[in-house]
């Protein structure tokens, strides 16, 4: 329009800023083209600095190349084609674009469910969400990566798909059904990736379970002592950088509510041992051993539409036993977690993976093995999305100095690393030699209250040798954590 500003106000979605990058550069090009130049300045507003070109020659402007600019805009030809309906319109689109560069797989899906009139049945509610405001909640709930959301949500419906088929499939599933429950589908879906993505705390689970199953019948007690399991492990997954399980704990958690199982109380725990399952078997495979599990993508895939489409209690619960039943065939044997254990280093592992394991050592009941998650923040709370697990109130101890390191070739081996209240560490211990600490703890035992589960245990384990603590200690005591951690 004439009276546009040129400037971009929204610049909310990614392909909102693509519009401004394309026109920024285009319009660069022709300043130059022409012969006007511009230099760039920074400002400060409110902390924030904000970049604005500025107009420094236009000396160098050439009319006869404007005139050719001029004329060559004005040979510009536009053809128009008018169809009578949007549906023909949709379809026309479609066939277009198969001659040339495929659109996003959501650009397509999107322009398919218009062709169809789609729109999201809001239950409860007088009026329905149009298409158009619901595709962009679901954008905003998959931070726009809109073509993982679409492959995860169609193996909850008809298990693995390559990259390529994936709008046909999705296509062919709105049309055996109706486009609104497509719409529906993925949307919901799309609520729990924003819920998976999220999650740092038991609201944020206990929010989405709520939404998910109601509480007209105060369904919470029924996994209201799952929460903080669930949260942990969820949050554990994503420590690994594992994402493939996420459509098939979908259709587990789904599944669990249409078939009213929330008030089975022989199941009450049945959600939070399911996910633990999983973190589990990635602590192994993935983030130890660095292996996963053979076609592990298909498998999840798979599982999630197998249980998905299961139609009764019995049902369901064989096709998760057969997931199960598969990563435990898969899972690297326990020889072999020992020793790529052995090799984790505080130079070189990162430090996510030692404040994990030490987290979940200082969660458990080390004597009977049973998990008992503790109530400490200082240690329930270590890992927090976008900012890892280094925290300022928990700190990873050098058992032997390094400053003692002198004929130690493992000074820093797990072996040798045990964790700390930074309060105790860093007035405390930290300046003490290694033959001091024993001592220490021993003639101040309520330092070693509020440690977590593990100090404890350590110092009673090794107690005849922590003062000398060797090289063969440090091996001994990486090789414990081992067979401790891949046991529990």
């Amino acid at each position: 329009a004439e009276e546009w500003d040129r400037k971009f106000i929204n610049k909310k979605f990614k392909s909102q800023k693509n519009v401004k990058k394309v026109f920024d550069y285009f319009e660069e090009r022709l300043n130059e083209l022409v012969g006007i130049k511009y230099e760039t300045v920074t400002t400060t507003v409110d902390g924030k600095e904000k970049k604005n070109k500025k107009l420094i020659d236009i000396s160098q402007i050439s009319p006869e190349k404007i005139t050719k600019l001029i004329k060559a805009l004005r040979s510009i030809m536009f053809i128009t084609l008018t169809v009578p309906t949007r549906e023909e319109a949709y379809e026309l689109f479609e066939r277009v674009n198969a001659r040339g560069k495929e659109l996003d797989v959501g650009d397509l899906l999107k322009n398919h469910l218009f062709s169809q009139g789609a729109t999201l049945i809001n239950e409860g509610e007088e009026k329905n969400i149009s298409l158009e405001e619901a595709w962009r909640e679901i954008l905003e709930n998959c931070d726009e990566k809109v073509l993982r959301l679409l492959k995860y949500f169609h193996t909850t419906l008809g298990g693995y798909c390559t990259n390529k088929k994936l709008y046909r499939k999705l296509k062919s599933i709105s049309q055996n059904d109706k486009p609104d429950n497509l719409l529906k589908g993925l949307y919901d879906y799309s609520k729990y990736t924003k819920y998976i993505k999220k999650c740092k705390d038991v609201e944020n689970t206990k929010n989405y379970l709520n939404t998910l199953i109601g509480d007209e019948e105060d369904k919470s007690k029924y996994y209201k002592s799952q929460l903080r399991e669930i949260t942990e492990s969820i949050k554990g997954l994503d420590c690994f950088g594992v994402t493939q399980y996420q459509p098939v704990f979908y259709s587990v958690v789904t599944k669990f509510h249409k078939l009213n199982l929330f008030n089975d109380e022989k199941l009450r725990k049945y959600i939070s041992r399911f996910i633990e399952l999983i973190e589990n078997y990635h602590f192994v495979n993935t983030l130890i051993c660095e292996t996963v599990g053979h076609d592990i993508e298909k498998l999840y895939a798979n599982s999630a539409q197998e249980i998905n489409q299961a139609k009764n209690k019995k049902q369901f619960l064989d096709s998760v036993q057969n997931l199960v039943d598969t990563l435990h065939g898969q899972l690297n044997t326990r020889e072999v977690f020992i020793t790529n254990y052995k090799e984790l280093d505080y130079t070189k592992t990162p430090y996510s993976t030692l404040y994990y394991i030490f987290d979940r050592m200082n969660s458990y009941d080390l004597i009977g093995k049973r998990v008992k998650r503790l109530v400490d923040a200082r240690w329930m709370k270590i890992y927090e999305k976008g900012k890892g697990y280094k925290r300022t109130d928990t700190t990873a101890e050098h058992w032997r100095n390094r400053s003692e390191s002198a004929g130690v070739e493992k000074i820093n081996n797990i072996g040798n690393l045990i964790y700390l209240t930074r309060d105790i560490n860093s007035t405390k211990i930290n300046a003490l030699k290694t033959s001091e600490k024993p001592a220490y703890f021993q003639d101040n035992p309520q330092d070693i209250a509020g440690q977590g589960q593990y100090l404890p245990y350590f110092l009673n384990k090794y107690k005849d040798r922590i003062s000398i603590w060797n090289d063969e200690d440090i091996d001994n005591h990486a090789e414990d954590q081992a067979m401790l951690a891949y046991d529990t």
